[in-house]
C-alpha cells in the first residue's frame, strides 16, 4: 500500500480529476483546502523578495487542492494516470506536484 499525495494549483483540474478518479473506480481520500508556503509568506511578511513572489506567484490563486488516498498497487498506478490525462506535464511551472509514501501500517480503512 502507498500513499498518494496530490496538491492542484488550477481549480478546473480539482473538479475534473474527481470526475475522472470515479470513472476509473478510485474512491476513498482526503481533500484538504492548502496554501503553498512560498504564498503564505508572501502575504503574511512585508519584505521586498516576498512582495515580488507574491505579484508573479499562481496568477492570484491563494489556495491549492490536495487529495491524498491509500491504495494498493494496483490503484496507485490507475490514479496516477488520472493525474497525469487531466493535469498534463507536471514539470511545468505552477500546476501542481504528486508523490507517493510507503504504508507499512494502517487501521480503519474501508474496501
Amino acid at each position: 500500500m502507498e500513499a498518494l499525495f496530490i496538491v492542484l494549483n488550477h481549480e478546473g483540474h480539482y473538479k475534473e480529476l474527481l470526475k475522472t478518479f470515479e470513472e476509473n473506480k478510485i474512491y476513498g481520500g482526503t481533500i484538504l483546502e492548502s496554501q503553498g508556503l512560498a504564498r503564505y509568506m508572501a502575504e503574511n511578511f512585508s519584505t521586498f523578495k516576498f512582495d515580488y513572489l507574491s505579484s508573479i506567484m499562481n496568477d492570484g490563486r491563494p489556495y491549492n487542492k490536495t487529495i491524498f488516498m491509500v491504495l494498493d498497487e494496483e490503484k496507485l498506478e490507475i490514479a496516477k494516470n488520472c493525474v497525469r490525462e487531466v493535469v498534463g506535464n507536471l514539470e511545468e511551472e505552477n500546476v501542481g506536484i504528486m508523490f507517493s509514501i510507503k504504508v507499512s501500517s494502517f487501521e480503519g480503512l474501508t474496501k
